[in-house]
């Protein structure tokens, strides 16, 4: 019976831990723009458009960048701003060599705190690893992936573009085993299966496929596939030059895939109760205790129970349950005790994992 329950166990691990565990971002109230010298008028139009970069890159949303709730931040910049500087700009600029870098760091406090009461959904800090396959059609070098030997400039411009929008990201090996499981014209004709089987290997949240080839009058034109949560979405754009094309691109792309994992704050919480297995020493819990609080959705904790191995403790959340469910599995140290988790208990079972 012990070796069965042991088989069991063992499948539900492998079940589950084959599902993607998301990463952890740093820095995002902190970010980098480019202004054209050191003005007065060019560092406080720098100092706006950091902040609208933060305001995106702490919503998953790019179309707030825009909206009129930020008036009244963009007027008192000054509550907002921790510290600024300038820097040299970034290699991931083409065209603008002349322009200089500011650095602008936010107070966590005070743009979260705005962020909530401006209803603005937010994305934790805990958010999913995208895997980006890129392909081009050269008229000389034919189709090809995109990497730092074939086209650099190509990666800096997406590595840039993620940075700044705070996901966390992997690109392919294509090494022999990539080579065989997604060759390329498979890729080009964006054929699911087969991309999704290919990019098991590197247990992404998300698979992202993205080609483009330059027409004869120079235009840009491309699209794109992609899987989250479950979910496949085609999309096209055509653009003037690449580097317009992968911003519209990608911000479209992100804000898609950011909609699966975002929250909206509320001013009800949700109470229930987590039964934690697999706690073994006092070191353990206080680190179940700091990967719960780490967690934006989170706003109170209180452990009720600690009965041998297990720890119950009582949580109130600012969403619904099945949001902190996805967000506990996808942080890498809990496993499910069952296949499907129910919610109507008010109670969410799960193992620690020591990572």
């Amino acid at each position: 019976m012990k070796s069965f329950a042991y088989l069991i166990s063992l499948s539900l691990t492998l079940f589950f831990y084959s599902l993607s565990m998301g990463e952890q971002v740093n820095n995002l109230y902190s970010t980098e723009v480019l202004i054209p010298n050191q003005s007065r008028l060019a560092k406080e139009q720098g100092l706006r458009d950091a902040l609208r970069k933060v305001v995106v890159k702490l919503t998953g949303n790019s179309k707030l960048a825009s909206a009129d709730e930020l008036v009244e931040a963009l007027n008192n910049l000054d509550d907002y701003i921790e510290v600024w500087g300038y820097s040299d700009a970034p290699d991931t600029t083409l065209n603008e060599p002349e322009k200089i870098g500011l650095k602008v760091s936010f107070s966590p406090t005070v743009m979260e705190r705005f962020l909530r009461v401006q209803k603005f959904p937010l994305l934790p800090s805990n958010r999913p690893l995208i895997l980006l396959w890129i392909l081009s059609d050269d008229l000389e070098l034919g189709r090809q992936f995109v990497n730092t030997q074939t086209q650099p400039i190509i990666v800096n411009l997406v590595k840039n573009k993620l940075d700044q929008r705070g996901i966390p990201f992997v690109f392919p090996n294509y090494d022999l085993e990539d080579a065989f499981a997604l060759p390329i014209q498979n890729a080009w004709r964006l054929d699911a299966e087969i991309i999704a089987e290919a990019s098991q290997r590197y247990g992404s949240d998300v698979w992202l496929m993205l080609r483009f080839y330059k027409t004869s009058t120079g235009e840009i034109r491309g699209a794109w596939l992609y899987q989250a949560a479950g979910v496949r979405k085609l999309g096209d754009y055509r653009s003037a030059n690449i580097s317009d094309f992968l911003d519209v691109s990608l911000n479209k792309i992100i804000d898609e895939v950011a909609d699966h994992y975002v929250f909206i704050p509320q001013t009800i919480q949700n109470r229930v109760l987590l039964r934690v297995d697999g706690i073994n020493s006092y070191s353990e819990y206080k680190e179940l205790i700091s990967n719960l609080e780490r967690l934006e959705l989170v706003k109170n904790i209180q452990t009720s129970e600690v009965y041998e191995s297990r720890v119950s403790i009582a949580v109130d959340v600012e969403d619904e349950l099945h949001r902190l469910y996805r967000s506990l599995i996808r942080s890498g140290t809990f496993l499910p005790v069952v296949s499907e988790q129910s919610f109507d208990s008010g109670e969410i079972a799960l193992r620690w994992v020591k990572k």
